[in-house]
C-alpha cells in the first residue's frame, strides 16, 4: 500500500494497547434495532519464550475506552452494525456516506427483541442475531436457523489466575493459549494512536472449513478471495496480475449465505484466511465501524439487496454495446478518419473511435480543447463520423497541469485540493507537475462540468474519467478528509462526470477505469492496461468476474493487451474472447486495427465482430436484466450452479449471460479443459453435445472460440449490420436449443416480448409473444415430422426445411394481437 501507513503495523505497534469489546453495560431499543453501551478491556502484548520460540501473549490491563454499538436493521434480511471507538453514551453516527444513495432510509421491518440475563435477541422474518452480553459475541442465523455469522469473542484473550483450561473458541478462559492458536485474531475492537490521532477499527469472524468468499471489486488473484489478503486501496495497478487495484468495492459474498458491505472509504485490509485458515478479519483505518450484513439464499438474492443500498446499476446507451476502436492514441484528424473509413471499408461493424492521451494542444496538458493544428475540424469531424454510424468518445484526466489555460482559474477560485501551506497540492505524472481537482466542492464540481459543455455541444458522445486512482491523503479538500477522500475520489469524479454527460446528451454512460462502492451508479468500466502476455490474458477475467458479483454489471478489457506489441495469434485470441465482454473495446499504447495483424486477424476479426453485433438483441436484452437484478453480463459459473462444487473457484470461463458459455484459449497450444455443469451444452459451431457434469479437454483451431449453448436456450439475433444505429429488428433469427422449459423475454426500446420453449419426449412446443415481427426459428438437436404454427399443419414447402447440419428452419410471421405457437412433433 502507498499511503502512509500499515494497517498491519499500525494494528502490530505493541507500544499500544488493543482495546477489546468485553462485555455490555447497558441496553437500549431503538426504533429500527437495539443499542449497546460496552466496556472494553485493554490488552497490552508482550513476548514469551514457550518450548525455545518466543510468542506473543497478551496481559490484561484493565477497563479500557467505552464503545458504543448499535445493532439495527435496513430490512428484514439486511442487519446494519455500528460500532463507534468513541464514549457516546447514547447516540453512534449516522454515517451517511456518498457510497449511499443519496435517498438511503432504512425499510425497517417488524422485529422482535428478546431479552434474558446473558443475551438480546433481535428477530425479524429472515434473521435471528443474538448479542451475548459477557463475554461480547454476536451471532447471525437465517430464519431456517442456519448460522450465517459469528464473530470471535475477546473472551479469547482473558488471562485467569491459573493455567490453561481450554482452547476452544467459546471457551471463556482461554489464558496465553492465546498466541499459540490464536496468533492475528482481533476480536471486536479498536487500536488508537493518540500522536496521530488515528484509530484503526477491527473485527475477527469464524470461517468455515467449506467457506469462499468473493468479490471486493476488480481484484485480479482468484476468484475465490479464501487464503489471500486483500487491501482496499486504489493504486494505478499497471497491469491485471498484482494485488494493486483500480476498482476497490468494500463488499464480498460468502458462500455461508451473505453479503458483507463496510460502510467506508477509509483504508480497509481484510485477512480472508491468510494468516489464520479458520478465521477472517476486517481492519478498517477509522474510529467507526459500520457494516451491513446482507442475508439471502442466494448470491442472486443477495446481490439486489445489496445495489439497493449503494444504488442500481446504471444502463448505458445501446451504441455502446457495439465496438469501440482506440489506440493510446490517435494523434491527428486525418488519422482518426482513415481508422472509420477503413472499418467500413474491411466491412467490420463498429460504432465508437476513441481518442485518448493526444487531442490537446500539448499531449497531457489537459485543458478539454483541441489541437488546432493536428484537429482543424472537430466539428466537421465528428459529424462526418457520426453520418458514417460512428460516435467519438475523449480521455481526460482529473489533474490540471500548470501550462493548462485552467490552471490560474481554478487557483483563483479555489477549486484545487490543497497542500499544508496552502497552495495547490501538485502531483507528478506524464503531464509534469499537475494541481488535483477537488471534486468534494461543488463548486470545483460545477467549474469542471461547465468545461465539458462545448465538448457535447459538438457531438462528442461520451468522456473517459482516466487516473481516478492517484488522489492524495496529505492534501486538504473541500469536504473529505484526505485519508477517505483517497478511496472515495473515483466516485465523485465519475459521478460529476456522469451528470453533465447525461444532462447534455441524455445517455447514462462515462468510460472509467477506476471505481468505489457506488460507482455502479455510473457505468461504464474497463480493466486497464494487460500485459502482452498470455498471461494477462488468462489473468484479467478474474478481475471483471470479481467486479461483476459486486453489483457492476459493466465491464471491458483491452482487447489486444496494453503494454507491447501482441503476436497476430494472441491478438486473435483476445478479439475472440474480447467480443464477448459487456463492452468490447481495442487499445493499446500503438495500433490494435486488425489490418496491422494480417489477412487472417481481419478475417477472424470481421466474423466474431459481425457475430458479436447479430447477437446485440440478446446482449441488449441480457443488459436490462442484468440492470434490474444487479447481475453481472458476463457471470462466473458459480453465480448459476451456486451448489456445485466443482464450480468454486473456476475463473478462467464464464457465461455471457445466461444463456452462451465462453472458455478463452488461452495460451499456444490451442487447447484447454472446460467444465460443463449439469444440463446439456450445444457447441455454437457444430452442435455437437455435451451432456454435463463433466470436464472436457476441447481443442480449437486458430478462428474457433470454444463457444457453448445451455440446453434451452433462445438467442435472438439480428441481421447483419454496420454500426447498432442501422439494426433491423424487424426480423430476427431465433436459435432455438430445445431442453426442458426455459424462456427468453427481448427487450426492444418499450417493447418486451417473451419467447418459451417447452421440450418433452422429441416434442417441443414454442410461443412467441405478441409482436409483428418476422421470425426465422432455427432449431436445433430435434428432428421433426410434423409442425403447427397454431395449430395449422405446416407442410415443408408452406415454410420450414431441414438443412443437412440437422438444423430446423422455420419461417414464420408473428402477431401484434395474440400469441403465436409452433408445436414440433418429434422422430
Amino acid at each position: 500500500m502507498t499511503h502512509a501507513f500499515d494497517l498491519d503495523a499500525f494494528v502490530n505497534n505493541h507500544d499500544r494497547p488493543l482495546h477489546l469489546v468485553r462485555r455490555v453495560l447497558s441496553v437500549a431499543t431503538l426504533p429500527d434495532g437495539v443499542f449497546f453501551h460496552c466496556e472494553t478491556r485493554q490488552f497490552q502484548r508482550s513476548y514469551r519464550d514457550r518450548y525455545g520460540t518466543l510468542v506473543e501473549v497478551a496481559e490484561d490491563m484493565g477497563a479500557g475506552l467505552a464503545a458504543t454499538v448499535a445493532v439495527t436493521f435496513a430490512s428484514s434480511s439486511v442487519m446494519r452494525f455500528r460500532m463507534s471507538a468513541a464514549s457516546l453514551l447514547d447516540n453512534i453516527p449516522a454515517n451517511a456516506t456518498p457510497m449511499l444513495v443519496d435517498d438511503y432510509a432504512p425499510d425497517v421491518p417488524t422485529f422482535e427483541v428478546r431479552y434474558t440475563d446473558e443475551t438480546v435477541a433481535l428477530i425479524t422474518a429472515d434473521l435471528h442475531i443474538t448479542v451475548y452480553r459477557d463475554p461480547w459475541r454476536m451471532t447471525v442465523h437465517n430464519a431456517a436457523g442456519k448460522l450465517l455469522f459469528d464473530n470471535v469473542p475477546a473472551a479469547v484473550f482473558q488471562h485467569p489466575p491459573t493455567g490453561m483450561s481450554g482452547i476452544g473458541i467459546e471457551n471463556a478462559n482461554i489464558t496465553d493459549a492465546w498466541p499459540w492458536f490464536f496468533r492475528d485474531i482481533y476480536p471486536l475492537g479498536f487500536v488508537h494512536d493518540a500522536e496521530t490521532g488515528l484509530t484503526q477499527t477491527f473485527e475477527t469472524n469464524r470461517m468455515r472449513h467449506d467457506e469462499h468468499f468473493y468479490g471486493f471489486g476488480e481484484k485480479f488473484g482468484g476468484v475465490d478471495k479464501r487464503g489471500q489478503m486483500i487491501n482496499l486501496w486504489h493504486e494505478n495497478a499497471t497491469g491485471n496480475t498484482r494485488t494493486n487495484s483500480y476498482k476497490n468495492v468494500p463488499f464480498f459474498l460468502s458462500s455461508r449465505g451473505y453479503g458483507l458491505y463496510i460502510n467506508s472509504a477509509y483504508p480497509i485490509r481484510y485477512h480472508m484466511g491468510d494468516r489464520h485458515h479458520t478465521h477472517y478479519s476486517l481492519h478498517l483505518q477509522n474510529d467507526l465501524l459500520d457494516y451491513f450484513l446482507i442475508a439471502g439464499d442466494s448470491y442472486k438474492d443477495i446481490l439486489p439487496r445489496y445495489t439497493a443500498l449503494t444504488g442500481t446499476p446504471g444502463l448505458p446507451p445501446k451504441w455502446s454495446f457495439g465496438l469501440w476502436m482506440s489506440r493510446m492514441s490517435y494523434d491527428n484528424q486525418p488519422q482518426v478518419e482513415e481508422v472509420a473509413e477503413k472499418m467500413r471499408e474491411y466491412d467490420i461493424p463498429c460504432d465508437v473511435i476513441h481518442i485518448d492521451t493526444d487531442w490537446f494542444a500539448d499531449p497531457w496538458v489537459n485543458d478539454l480543447t483541441f489541437s488546432t493544428e493536428r484537429f482543424p475540424d472537430p466539428v466537421g469531424m465528428v459529424a462526418k463520423l457520426r453520418e458514417m454510424g460512428f460516435r467519438v468518445t475523449l480521455w481526460q484526466i482529473p489533474y490540471i497541469a500548470q501550462e493548462s489555460v485552467f490552471y490560474a482559474e481554478g487557483i483563483e477560485n479555489g477549486y484545487f485540493a490543497l497542500a499544508a501551506d496552502g497552495t495547490p497540492r501538485h502531483i507528478q505524472g506524464f503531464f509534469g507537475e499537475a494541481a488535483v481537482i477537488d471534486y468534494s466542492n461543488p463548486r470545483a464540481v460545477a467549474w469542471m462540468q461547465s468545461k465539458f459543455e462545448p465538448l457535447f455541444e459538438m457531438g462528442i458522445a461520451a468522456i473517459k474519467t482516466d487516473f481516478g486512482e492517484g488522489a492524495p491523503i496529505d492534501a486538504t479538500y473541500d469536504s473529505v478528509d484526505g485519508l477517505e477522500m483517497h478511496n472515495l475520489y473515483p466516485l465523485l469524479y465519475n459521478r460529476a462526470v456522469h451528470e453533465i454527460t447525461l444532462q447534455k446528451t441524455g445517455e447514462n454512460i462515462v468510460w472509467g477505469r477506476s471505481a468505489y462502492a457506488g460507482s455502479q451508479r455510473y457505468p461504464l468500466h474497463w480493466g486497464g492496461d494487460p500485459a502482452v502476455l498470455w498471461g494477462d490474458l488468462a489473468n484479467l477475467w478474474h478481475g471483471g468476474l470479481g467486479l461483476g458479483l459486486c453489483g457492476f454489471p459493466f465491464w471491458s478489457v483491452d482487447i489486444g493487451g496494453f503494454g507491447g506489441t501482441p503476436s497476430p495469434e494472441l491478438y486473435i485470441r483476445w478479439v475472440q474472447s474480447g467480443l464477448f465482454v459487456s463492452h468490447p473495446r481495442a487499445h493499446g499504447p500503438i495500433a490494435r486495427e486488425p489490418w496491422v495483424f494480417g489477412d487472417k486477424a481481419v478475417e477472424i476479426f470481421r466474423t466474431y465482430t459481425k457475430l458479436r453485433y447479430r447477437l446485440l438483441p440478446y446482449v441488449w436484452s441480457t443488459a436490462v436484466h442484468s440492470v434490474e437484478t444487479s447481475l453481472p453480463v458476463m457471470r462466473p459459473m458459480l453465480l448459476d450452479w451456486q451448489d456445485d462444487p466443482t464450480t468454486v473457484t473456476i475463473d478462467d470461463q464464464f457465461m455471457f449471460g445466461e444463456w452462451l458459455l465462453v472458455a478463452p484459449i488461452l495460451d499456444e497450444t490451442d487447447t484447454r479443459m472446460m467444465y460443463f455443469p449439469a444440463g446439456r451444452w450445444f457447441n455454437y459451431w457444430t452442435d455437437d453435445v455435451i451432456d454435463g457434469p463433466c470436464w472436457q479437454s476441447v481443442h480449437a483451431a486458430l478462428d474457433e472460440l470454444p463457444l457453448y449453448v445451455r440446453g434451452g436456450a433462445i438467442i435472438p439475433l439480428a441481421d447483419d449490420m454496420a454500426h447498432s444505429g442501422a439494426a433491423d429488428l424487424s426480423h430476427l433469427t431465433l436459435e432455438i436449443y430445445p431442453h426442458g422449459s426455459s424462456s427468453f423475454t427481448l427487450v426492444d426500446d418499450d417493447e418486451r416480448i417473451t419467447f418459451a420453449c417447452e421440450y418433452e419426449n422429441k416434442s417441443a412446443t414454442i410461443t412467441l409473444g405478441r409482436g409483428a415481427r418476422r421470425y426465422t426459428l432455427r432449431l436445433h438437436g430435434i428432428d421433426p415430422y410434423e409442425i403447427f404454427i397454431n395449430q395449422t399443419l405446416l407442410t415443408p414447402a408452406e415454410g420450414w426445411e431441414q438443412r443437412d447440419n440437422g438444423v430446423v428452419v422455420i419461417h414464420v410471421a408473428g402477431s401484434a394481437e395474440q400469441d403465436t405457437r409452433i408445436h414440433i412433433d418429434g422422430e
